[in-house]
C-alpha cells in the first residue's frame, strides 16, 4: 500500500473522535474514560503525523530525482 493511502485511512479513523465523544456524553461516561479516550486518540494523531512526514519525504525524494 502507498503511504498516501495509509494517511487517508488514518485521517478517516482519527475523524471518528467526534462520534466517540458524542457517544460518551450520551452515556454519561466518567472523566477517567474521557482521559483514556484522549490517550488513544493522541496515539492516532501521532501515527497520522508520522505518515504525513513519510509522505512529504517521499514526495521530496521524487522531486529531487528529476
Amino acid at each position: 500500500m502507498s503511504v498516501q493511502f495509509d494517511l487517508e485511512q488514518q485521517l478517516l479513523t482519527t475523524w471518528r473522535v467526534t462520534d466517540d465523544i458524542r457517544l460518551m456524553v450520551e452515556r454519561n461516561a466518567p472523566t477517567q474514560e474521557f482521559d483514556a479516550l484522549a490517550t488513544v486518540y493522541s496515539h492516532h494523531f501521532e501515527k497520522m503525523w508520522d505518515l504525513f512526514e513519510q509522505l512529504v519525504a517521499e514526495r521530496h525524494k521524487e522531486r529531487t530525482r528529476k
